[in-house]
């Protein structure tokens, strides 16, 4: 799906007075459109399946849902819908990336940060909090051994994060595109990831992409 020239963003948050406040800060931005909010998924649900967001700002501190696991069902179910984490506190930010969010911001994100987080995240670009970057390296530490890709996985991997389809990146590396998902295949498994961008920020963050980063404004 072509990106709409208006990001419509949905807000996920146990507060209902965050959906309030944001949408007073989008209002006065021509390319944001505030489309809606709700304090869990299941009051998200009827309104976001109808008229699927761009972006969703989730809280993954919420009370009624597994953050993670609804990051995981809307990188699933909901491929051209973004997340991004908008959280009170910067716990699990290695793991919201791995889950499939698209960054992570804390709500002590100033407005032009925000709004920035956001349209980085309609184009694909993630954002984390530039206070989380020393704990996103602790994190990536602390998960155990660092996966171990082979060469030609890690081949596959950089051509995937640089944009490159399958039948790209099978004519540069003169195999077949079977050859190649069942490569991506591998890495996904070994990632414990279910989509290539996924897959890419997590490469990233442990380091097995030289050269690529998980940006921050």
């Amino acid at each position: 799906m072509a990106p709409s020239a208006v990001v419509r963003v949905f807000v996920i948050d146990p507060q209902p007075i965050v959906t309030t406040e944001l949408r007073t800060v989008f209002a006065p931005i021509g390319d944001i459109d505030h489309i809606g909010g709700a304090t869990s998924w299941c009051t998200a649900y009827p309104q976001f399946s109808q008229y699927p967001p761009d972006v969703v700002l989730l809280e993954l501190a919420t009370t009624l849902d597994d953050g993670l696991e609804l990051i995981r069902h809307v990188r699933e179910y909901h491929p051209d819908t973004e997340v991004l984490v908008f959280s009170g506190e910067g716990r699990r930010v290695f793991a919201a990336l791995r889950a499939g969010a698209r960054g992570f911001l804390l709500k002590s994100a100033n407005r032009a940060e925000l709004i920035e987080a956001v349209r980085r995240a309609r184009a694909g670009i993630a954002t984390v909090s530039p206070e989380l970057l020393c704990q996103l390296v602790a994190e990536v530490q602390q998960d155990g051994s660092r996966p171990k890709l082979s060469e030609r996985e890690l081949e596959v991997l950089r051509l995937v994060a640089t944009g490159r389809r399958n039948a790209e990146i099978a004519r540069g590396l003169f195999v077949t595109e079977a050859t190649v998902k069942t490569h991506l295949q591998r890495v996904f498994a070994k990632l414990k990831v279910k989509d290539r961008g996924a897959a890419v920020r997590v490469a990233v963050a442990a380091g097995l992409l030289p050269g690529h980063v998980v940006q921050a404004d």
